[in-house]
């Protein structure tokens, strides 16, 4: 027997009806949210550093997320990029990007909201702090955009 996930809140089996695929689907569904915390806040965020300093970047998601209550799992490519996924309230989520950004920056890396509820990105920018290259993309953007109609105030440093 095969199942294959085609999208999101589908599954096709090759056996079975219509009727049925969409009743296995709403229980196959309720039971992974109930596993995964569907219903709890989440945040997901891009870091990267140096792949020397993923140990270090392991032990302050592991603070900033147990300061806060929060739970997390990480997942770390070897080239300097990984992903972090944390959950819990909003205000944790929200204190515990800033800190982990906070001491990222002190290891030279970044790290970028990919996701989050409203309300932890609301007045947060979720690019991180503009960096040495701001003045550069600001250039770029008045050149390619000099109306400023293309996603105004969407990237990095409200450009």
């Amino acid at each position: 027997m095969q199942i294959q996930i085609s999208k999101p809140g589908k599954i096709d089996h090759p056996l079975r009806n219509d009727a049925s695929i969409a009743d296995d689907n709403d229980r196959v569904n309720a039971r992974v949210n109930a596993r995964v915390g569907a219903n709890r806040p989440k945040l997901v965020a891009k870091f990267s550093v140096l792949p020397a300093q993923f140990p270090a970047v392991c032990a302050l998601v592991e603070r900033a997320a147990g300061a806060q209550s929060l739970a997390w799992k990480l997942v770390v490519q070897g080239v300097g990029a990984g992903y972090a996924r944390l959950e819990g309230s909003e205000q944790g989520l929200r204190t515990a990007l800033l800190a982990m950004r906070d001491e990222l920056a002190k290891l030279g890396g970044t790290m970028v909201a990919l996701g989050c509820p409203p309300a932890v990105k609301r007045g947060l920018d979720v690019w991180g702090p503009p960096s040495d290259a701001q003045p550069l993309m600001v250039r770029i953007k008045q050149r390619f955009d000099p109306d400023g109609t293309l996603n105004p105030g969407r990237f990095i440093g409200g450009i």
